[in-house]
């Protein structure tokens, strides 16, 4: 992400990460979330951070992936995005198998 600036900005700019003017852009992936309950339990979170000395995070999101025949959860996915915003995330990522007309939209409704 960090070497190949172009593809790191169109990448992001499809998920809906602005421009990030610093250097040093790092993308963080966690699989395993700390002082969360069963209920609140997302796949995934994505940091994205910036700069070297004093990283500032630039943009995070939540990840909710269902894979085979399982549908998203309207519910759970509710859930997440409540608890995303207590903790200062305003995006989820959903994937599925479940189709939309734009991919930038979910199939459940929030």
């Amino acid at each position: 992400m960090s070497a190949v600036k172009e593809y790191r900005e169109e990448l992001l700019s499809e998920i809906g990460v602005k421009k990030i003017k610093n250097q040093n852009v790092c993308l963080h992936t966690f699989t395993e979330l700390e002082n969360v309950t069963k209920e609140n339990r997302p796949d995934g979170l994505i940091v994205v951070t910036s700069g070297k000395l004093n990283p500032i995070i630039e943009w995070a999101c939540f990840v909710e992936a269902k894979v085979g025949s399982n549908l998203l959860d309207e519910g759970q996915v509710e859930r997440y995005a409540t608890f995303a915003r207590e903790i200062g995330i305003n995006n989820i990522i959903t994937i599925s198998n479940e189709l939309v007309t734009n991919p930038m939209h979910s199939p459940i409704k929030l």
